[in-house]
């Protein structure tokens, strides 16, 4: 089957949805589909057809890269016209950016996915009367969690299915069990919502208690030199973006894998990524994160924001050896339902539905 798949974010600025994208992408390939990836772009990249430069809006706590107007809509028109896709798969179709475009252009039956978690919908209620049009011509409607379902439901009503994000074991999986070292680990985007902030404060009372603790944030953003000035005094080390091989390296250094968001996640694929490779992850009991890790089974989840449950957390795990081999063993286990090859093979039978249509 041919299919486009579009991006609404800068394929420049590596992201979550982009991350998603790439990985569908390829795994659909390797099962004998004809893929192409559209998006806004900054720089040259492989394999991704660019529609145009991007600029930065600010959304839901972070900035989102789009590309929106009458010229990346005719260049999605010709290159969709060109390619002939029988199904088109627009991510986040309500972002104005390339996959609205898309949406609207598109000669063939369009599936939707949308990531976005907003606990309050004011702007997506304030536009719905635009976006229903949209939303009426979306064959197949797919989201990745319940709390991306929910945002979007509570204005336009059901009829979204789930189909959560999928997980690279084989990149993951074979990374040996954490040895005795005290390492913590945080990978996310620097800003204010994913809460590195908080975990700083918690890390300075873990190591306080244990000198042996340390502890390696992994990414960019708006926060770091802040953050960085904030750690100049204890062992943490940032290491910016990194590519997915050093990425699997980094996981495979931990002991422990903190997700402090404070908010705003619909899934949480570092925690899927963190029990992919073996390692107990503490996380915040928010609804995306809860809807992959479960508390005190593979996961332990502490109340957003609250550095001392967080610190306390993270210790107690530190101390008990036995407690962290059984989460490591459980998230293994649960990492497994989220394969890409399990979650490709459900994108297929939506694409061979709306085809259909």
């Amino acid at each position: 089957m041919r299919v486009s798949i579009v991006c609404p974010y800068s394929w420049s600025v590596p992201g979550g949805v982009a991350n998603h994208i790439e990985a569908l992408a390829g795994r659909l390939r390797e099962r004998g589909h004809a893929v192409e990836v559209i998006a806004p772009a900054d720089t040259p990249v492989k394999d991704v057809y660019g529609v145009g430069r991007s600029v930065g809006v600010r959304f839901n706590g972070s900035v989102a890269r789009i590309a929106f107007g009458p010229r990346v809509a005719a260049r999605i028109r010709s290159r969709l016209r060109e390619f002939d896709p029988a199904v088109v798969h627009v991510h986040e179709p309500f972002a104005p950016s390339a996959s609205m475009l898309a949406t609207l252009v598109s000669p063939a039956p369009v599936v939707a996915t949308f990531h976005s978690s907003m606990p309050d919908s004011k702007v997506l209620s304030a536009a719905s009367p635009v976006l229903r049009p949209l939303w009426r011509k979306i064959a197949v409607k797919i989201a990745v969690s319940e709390e991306a379902r929910r945002t979007v439901e509570r204005v336009f009503g059901a009829g979204i299915r789930i189909i959560p994000n999928g997980v690279a074991l084989e990149r993951f999986s074979a990374l040996g069990p954490a040895g005795e070292g005290k390492h913590i680990l945080f990978v996310g985007r620097l800003e204010p919502r994913k809460g590195a902030s908080v975990l700083l404060d918690a890390f300075a009372r873990v190591h306080a208690a244990d000198a042996r603790a340390t502890l390696t944030i992994v990414g960019e953003g708006p926060e770091r030199r802040a953050l960085e000035r904030r750690a100049a005094a204890l062992p943490v080390t940032f290491r910016g973006r990194l590519d997915h091989e050093a990425l699997a390296g980094a996981f495979g250094e931990a002991a422990i894998v903190c997700a402090p968001s404070l908010g705003g996640e619909s899934f949480g694929i570092v925690l899927l990524e963190a029990m992919a490779a073996g390692r107990p992850v503490v996380a915040t009991s928010i609804p995306g994160y809860a809807a992959v890790a479960r508390d005190g089974i593979d996961a332990a989840l502490v109340p957003p924001g609250d550095v001392q449950a967080l610190s306390t957390a993270v210790r107690d795990l530190l101390d008990d050896p036995k407690r962290l081999l059984q989460l490591a063993a459980a998230g293994r286990e649960r990492a497994a339902r989220f394969s890409w090859d399990v979650v490709a093979g459900q994108i297929e039978e939506v694409y061979r539905h709306a085809a259909g249509r």
